[in-house]
């Protein structure tokens, strides 16, 4: 139908001569002409307001109150257009019904018609859209007359450049969508839908344009958005309004002001209201977060462009807001995703407490919410192990034993769901190499729903970093599932990896300004002992300590803090003088602090309870020179959880020393300045390679080449090479580079790196 009125028609049927029969070789077709004549007078427009048919028009006719619909078309006009006649063929019935405009899937059941009254309308300067409107009729003596089932509400554009307009109900009352109709009389018998409706499009400045909406009380009133390009404004008209049926509500000239920026797809939209208020959604339009270059498939039957893990409560009403201040909610079935007028009128809620994944094609489409009932590690050819949820998409288990199986040593992850449906999480990239543990901003990390056939289900699979597939079984982590936004990517991590064999397990720092964060265990076999000056400056070797627990973190003044052991369960807390740790029954009896805040070293043996505590000033690295030479030395800042750093600094060796140009030995140094008890100590360790170097890296090394060990007497023999990568032999220009130091669990051995290498003319000012 390209065309629809807000008219009486007057239809007569003229049955002719032949028939013909339906496929199946029953009901025989009837071949019928209906001749509508409009009456300019019934409309609800203007009185000189006339409605012509054209040879595009059609409606749709039922041959009885439960049959399929039949399109019938205009063949022929007269009257300058008010009259048409339609032609079609049909089975015989008692009765006939009607709806005009034709649409597609449309039904009748027990003689009452399902229609949809559209959402999204064309603007028609000075009518509606030309499919906007839906009347309805019954025959009596082949006597169609049309009922329309909408109103009116009108308007006048006030103002230049307006690209489309929208209209909420602000308490949430259906303004569009399925109308159940009594074709009798035009009257609704039910509705359901979306509080709004809207017009894309050119809409002209002081020309008048018409919604038509479905019949009711609003008794909150409007809200109306004006849209001029990406940007938008609005208002609200908060009395109550009757619309009856054929009726014509005016909203006056609309000019406003106060223009903002309008909703677009990729916008950050944040969840409110709800048990995790304020997570935001992953957009997981326009590729951004599948590849389908590793059968990607997901349980999904719909298109949608935002995703949320979360946790819901029961009955809670939440919605969602975007960047632009938009609040969008679920329809009461969680099916479709609609503006909100009122916060307070949000209309879904959980059906009870729990994790959901919650799927919508915004800024308002389709929808889907399942309940997830588990979240599991799946190991191929091995048990699966579940993982508990830690919240805002997160799930993780801690003390996970990785364990292997001579070649099994694939993996996936699981999310089963109430409905009894399941999906598979598995690999974005074509890398079915080994990462390098630690390493785990590495796209190789990165999860994406996969497809789960007879084929090859574990083709989008993960595999353990190399370092971990020991048939002995006897490397623990920690394995985090990260389904959320806060990694650019759905993206998993293995941490905290520890040797089940060396030490007492994996413990943590507690309580502290970087709570969590993991000790490194010194055994005796951990840094190359057999390299000459290795070892702690005499300053700082603490007495009767042996093997040893460490970190580098930064804690307050002040502030309590104590270890947790994540293997056997216990909690660890510093002595009175902090010359020392004991084991405790619970964080409560933890008290010492120490008085001035910054980046400390903790060492600790657990076992005979020594332990040694030291503050740090500097970090630097440092070239072998002979007096002061610029960028000879780089300091670095601290950056968190043992991390050291300084961006742009200058790579340049030192021109002719030792017969060598330049020259680039460095390396690099912690200055220790107090210890716990506020004693100065004021002495340089140094730390250098744990193998002796003989040249620079290549930047594709595996990562051996930059780990670090304390070293003595001579620092020099345990020095390092400027990257021949960052090094401009002949002079004529300078590199730049991030120097970062991780005295960390991050690649598993304390090390450093150059990142980010620069010529000097692409310095940013």
């Amino acid at each position: 139908m390209k065309k629809s009125l807000f008219v009486l028609i007057t239809a007569i049927a003229a049955v002719l001569s032949c028939t013909k029969e339906t496929p199946d070789g029953n009901e025989p077709l009837q071949k019928l002409v209906f001749t509508g004549v409009t009456d300019p007078t019934k409309t609800v427009l203007e009185s000189d307001f006339t409605i012509k048919w054209s040879t595009d028009d059609d409606i749709t006719v039922f041959p009885g109150e439960n049959a399929s619909g039949v399109t019938f078309d205009v063949t022929a006009t007269s009257g300058n257009g008010h009259t048409a006649t339609f032609e079609g063929s049909a089975a015989a019935s008692a009765g006939y019904y009607a709806l005009s405009p034709a649409q597609v899937g449309v039904s009748i059941s027990g003689g009452k018609i399902s229609a949809v009254l559209p959402t999204t309308q064309t603007p028609v300067a000075g009518s509606f859209g030309p499919e906007s409107n839906v009347a309805v009729a019954v025959a009596s003596d082949y006597v169609f007359q049309f009922k329309n089932v909408g109103a009116l509400v009108g308007f006048t554009i006030g103002q230049d450049d307006i690209t489309g307009i929208k209209l909420e109900a602000l308490n949430g009352e259906v303004l569009s969508g399925t109308a159940v109709v009594n074709p009798a009389d035009g009257s609704l018998v039910s509705k359901s839908g979306v509080s709004y409706v809207q017009m894309n499009g050119s809409l002209a400045k002081n020309a008048t344009y018409y919604f038509v909406v479905l019949p009711g009380t609003y008794s909150g009133g409007f809200r109306i958005t004006l849209f001029k390009g990406a940007q938008y404004a609005r208002t609200s008209l908060t009395a109550s309004y009757d619309i009856p049926r054929n009726g014509n509500l005016s909203l006056g000239t609309l000019a406003l002001n106060n223009w903002k920026t309008a909703f677009v797809e990729g916008e950050d939209v944040f969840i409110k209201g709800s048990a995790e208020d304020g997570q935001k959604l992953a957009y997981v339009g326009a590729d951004d977060y599948w590849d389908g270059d590793i059968q990607y498939s997901d349980v999904a039957n719909y298109a949608y462009n935002y995703e949320i893990f979360t946790r819901l409560t029961q009955d809670q009403k939440f919605y969602f807001k975007t960047a632009g201040g938009e609040n969008y909610t679920l329809n009461a079935a969680g099916t479709a995703v609609e503006p909100l007028a009122k916060i307070a009128n949000a209309p879904y809620g959980a059906p009870s407490d729990g994790i959901y994944r919650i799927r919508m094609d915004f800024p308002s489409g389709a929808a889907e919410v399942k309940k997830i009932t588990e979240v599991k590690y799946d190991i191929y050819g091995l048990d699966s192990r579940a993982l508990t949820y830690v919240g805002e998409g997160v799930w993780s288990s801690s003390n996970f034993l990785m364990r292997t199986s001579s070649y099994m040593n694939r993996y996936r992850f699981l999310v089963k769901f109430a409905d009894d449906s399941k999906q598979y999480y598995g690999r974005m990239v074509s890398n079915n190499g080994n990462p390098i543990y630690g390493q785990t901003e590495a796209t190789y990390f990165h999860v994406q729903p996969t497809i789960d056939s007879n084929a090859d289900h574990w083709s989008p699979c993960f595999q353990y970093p190399s370092v971990c597939q020991d048939v002995d079984n006897r490397y623990y982590c920690t394995m985090t599932l990260s389904l959320n936004n806060d990694n650019g990517h759905y993206t998993h991590s293995i941490t905290n990896m520890t040797d089940s064999q060396i030490g007492e397990g994996v413990v943590f720092i507690c309580r502290s300004n970087e709570a969590g964060q993991q000790m490194v265990y010194i055994a005796s076999n951990h840094y190359n002992s057999s390299m000459a000056d290795y070892g702690d400056n005499s300053t700082l070797v603490p007495t009767a300590i042996s093997d040893y627990f460490e970190i580098f973190t930064r804690i307050n003044s002040g502030e309590v803090f104590y270890f947790y052991n994540a293997t056997t369960g216990k909690y660890y807390a510093p002595t009175s003088t902090g010359a020392g740790v004991q084991e405790i029954s619970n964080p409560s009896e933890a008290t010492y602090s120490i008085s001035t805040g910054g980046a400390w070293r903790i060492r600790a043996n657990f076992s005979t309870g020594a332990a040694n505590i030291r503050r740090i000033d500097q970090v630097r690295t440092e070239l072998n020179y002979d007096g002061g030479f610029a960028d000879g030395v780089h300091v670095l800042s601290y950056t968190g959880k043992g991390t050291w750093a300084k961006n742009s600094a200058a790579i340049k060796g030192h021109e002719g020393q030792y017969g060598r140009h330049p020259f680039t030995e460095y390396i690099i140094k912690i200055w220790f300045n107090r210890d716990n008890a506020d004693n100065e100590i004021n002495c340089w360790q140094v730390y250098g390679t744990t193998s002796v170097k003989s040249g620079s890296p290549d930047p594709a090394d595996d990562g051996s080449y930059w780990n670090l060990q304390p070293a003595t007497g001579d620092n020099w023999s345990h020095v390092f090479f400027y990257p021949s990568w960052t090094i401009d032999t002949s002079g004529s220009r300078q590199y730049y580079a991030t120097i970062s130091v991780y005295m960390n669990d991050k690649f598993g051995n304390y090390t450093h790196r150059f990142s980010n290498v620069v010529y000097e003319d692409n310095i940013p000012e």
